[in-house]
This record gives structure tokens, sequence and C-alpha cells, in this order.
């Protein structure tokens, strides 16, 4: 660290390993030796690494404070223990600000289980499992009493075997909806379907059905109660946490997971906001207007001159007619409406 008298300024294409997309002013010569150095000695140049205000970049101030560089960095090749870079004013008058940087003296482990490469299971509710154990048992029973003389097709019987076990251990998002909702409440709501169908209907049928509504209602609270009462307590029994619990029970996304390009589909984040931003860009732009636009062409309403008719006994009178009991319009007293429609009657 210390003072380069060097602008680096933004960075350009191949220099992404040294300086990121945070960098201040323009470069000179110095900035062009100082990049160089860093290139050869592998130092990235980390003030660039940390996205600040344009006012809190600069280092070096003119006399006359017109100018404003970022002439003081700091350089390392353990950019990971660095966690952050500020400049700090002083209270004592100097034409430099100091650079502070904050050390991660400990650098935290590094997981193993970000290293695995073994393929994620289908197979996740208990059930699920159960169900492919069973189906794996009564498969691996008929491999081992047949005689293959060649390892090849025995082994590939025994994959045959795992595959088909977890395809029918699978059971799909659709068939788990259906298995929230008990039997009781279905038989309720086919019935409920029955009647919807049925025309003309009786008045039994009118009440059946609707008891049917607030019957079926209540048994589908019920049972979702129940599902997400039993998710939390499996996670809390496995885990002791319900991250997981809400992650299972959310059927909900806070994003928007793909959009219609005007030529396929995207579903990459950046490649969204991008689509997103232009629609908005061109929504919200000025229009171009045709200056050579011919003014014969263009048509002129004329305001309306004419005088509207006066209110006639008549639509007053449907007027008052109209008002509910009890209720006076502007803050009249109901009283003086009814003298009003008693003047205008008579």
């Amino acid at each position: 660290m210390g003072d380069f008298n060097a602008k680096i300024g933004k960075a350009k294409p191949g220099e992404s390993l040294i300086i990121h997309k945070y960098g201040y002013g323009t470069r000179n010569k110095r900035g062009e030796a100082l990049i160089d150095f860093a290139h050869e000695k592998n130092l990235p140049i980390l003030n660039t690494f940390f996205k600040k205000k344009e006012k809190r970049k600069w280092t070096w101030r003119s006399p006359d404070g017109s100018t404003k560089n970022e002439i003081d960095f700091i350089l390392s090749n353990l950019k990971n223990s660095i966690s952050n870079i500020e400049i700090i004013d002083l209270l004592f008058s100097s034409d430099h600000r100091l650079v502070r940087a904050t050390v991660r003296l400990q650098i935290p482990k590094k997981s193993r289980k970000n290293y695995n490469n073994k393929p994620k299971s289908l197979l996740v509710r208990e059930d699920e499992i159960t169900r492919y154990l069973d189906h794996l048992n009564t498969y691996t029973k008929t491999l081992t009493e047949s005689q293959e003389n060649s390892v090849q097709v025995f082994y590939d019987k025994i994959i045959h075997t795992i595959n088909t076990s977890q395809q029918y251990a699978h059971i799909p998002s659709k068939q788990l909806k259906n298995e929230i909702i008990q039997e009781r409440t279905m038989v309720l709501l086919k019935r409920k379907y029955e009647l919807q169908k049925t025309k003309p209907k009786t008045r039994a049928m009118k009440n059946e059905l609707s008891a049917l509504y607030k019957l079926t209602s209540k048994y589908l609270k019920c049972d979702y109660d129940e599902h997400r009462s039993k998710t939390i307590e499996k996670h809390l029994e496995r885990t002791g946490s319900m991250k997981k619990a809400y992650k299972e029970l959310r059927t909900y996304k806070n994003w928007i997971t793909s959009l219609q390009d005007s030529t396929n589909m995207v579903r990459n984040r950046l490649d969204i906001l991008k689509i997103a931003t232009a629609f908005y860009k061109d929504l919200f732009s000025e229009k171009d207007v045709n200056d050579d636009m011919d003014p014969s062409t263009i048509q002129y309403i004329e305001p309306c001159t004419k005088a509207s008719p006066p209110f006639d006994n008549l639509e007053v009178l449907k007027a008052i007619k109209r008002l509910k009991n009890d209720k006076s319009p502007d803050g009249h007293c109901p009283k003086t409406m009814d003298r009003i429609y008693n003047h205008t009657t008579l």
C-alpha cells in the first residue's frame, strides 16, 4: 500500500483479474506502469473491488479544491482476506485522505459439501424412501437368483433396477397436493361438483349445495393446517430448524422465473432484467413526432357553446325518490329534503 501518484481509472478488457469495475477517474502513464507491475506480481488493486460513492473514492485534493484524484491504493494477493476498503476524513488539514482496509485474520473454513459431486436424490420424503427400498429389495432377490455369465449384463440389470425403483417411488408434486386433502374432503368436493353441474336444481339440492360450500371450506382449512403442522414437526425433529419447513411449504416465488422475448423464452435472471428494462424505457420514452405532418389533416374539435337546459321538476322528483331513508346528501337535514319534496309535488 502507498501513495503511487498513479491514476488507474476504469478497468479495460482483459484486466478483470487485477482491476474490478469500481474504478475512479481517468488513467495516466503512472497508472499504466502500476497496472503492469500488478499484473507481473499478481497483486490485485483492491480499491476497485468495493462499491463506494464517488465522493468516498478520491484520496488526494488540489490546494484550490478543484481537482480530486485517487492515487493511494492497496495491493495484495490475499484478496479474500480483505472484507472492505474505505476512505477516512481527518480533522487536521492535509491534501490526502487515509485509506483503511478491513482484514479478516481468520479465514472461514470451506465446507467439503460444496465440493461434493454426488448427484442429489429425487427421493426426499420418508414415504418415498420406504417405497424405494421395498421395491429395490423385491427386485434384488430376483437378481441374486438369476445366473448371468457376463458381468456387464449383470451390472446393466442392477442399474436398471435402481432407476426403475427410483421412478416408482418418486411422487410428483401434483400427487402430493392430492395427498394433503383427505378422503372425506375429496368425497364432499366430488359431490359439490356434481350438484353444480346439475340443472335445474330442486330446493333440497340448493340447500345441500349451500351446506357443502361451508363444510368443504372448513375441511380444506383443517387439512392444510394439519399438513403444515406435520411438515414443521418433521423438520424440527430432523434438523431443529424451521427454514427448510417454510421452504417446503412455500407455494410461490418472489421473482419472475421466465419471460418471453421477441424470439424465445428467457430464464436467466440478468437477461430477464435487461428485457424488462428495455421494455419500460421504450414505454416511458418520448416518441418522435413527425414535423412534416400536414396541418390540414388535423381535426380540431370546437368547444360546445350551447347552454345546457335547466333542470325540470320531474328530474328533481326522481333524484329525491332515489335518496335512501335517513340519509342526507351534502349535510342537509332529512326534514329539509321532505319539505323540498312536498313543495315540488304541490
